[in-house]
């Protein structure tokens, strides 16, 4: 019994890196509308991804300082991800706002 619950992980481990995909294929989906600027989807998913790379980067950092190189991996790694959807998107929000100010 012991053994078992040793072996056991948390459910966030392993949904992290699904959740935050979810978030790039649902910032993804294009919604076109009169009322709707232009860049508002990559504004939206720039603010999102950026606010989760802080909060998971620094959640790995606290992890490392605190508890020890041990399970803090997941974390790196979802926040690592995390910058590079911010980042992808922060190039298209540039492009769309230079664009936009060049008409």
């Amino acid at each position: 019994c012991r053994l078992r619950t040793l072996t056991r992980r948390p459910p966030s481990v392993d949904s992290g890196l699904g959740v935050i995909y979810a978030a790039g294929r649902w910032a993804n989906i294009r919604i076109v509308a009169s009322w709707m600027p232009s860049g508002f989807t990559h504004t939206v998913a720039t603010s999102a991804f950026g606010v989760m790379a802080t909060i998971l980067l620094l959640l790995a950092a606290v992890h490392l300082v605190f508890q020890g190189v041990r399970g803090s991996g997941t974390l790196l790694s979802d926040g690592l991800v995390a910058l590079a959807f911010c980042l992808v998107y922060a190039v298209a929000l540039y492009r769309s706002l230079r664009r936009r100010s060049t008409t």
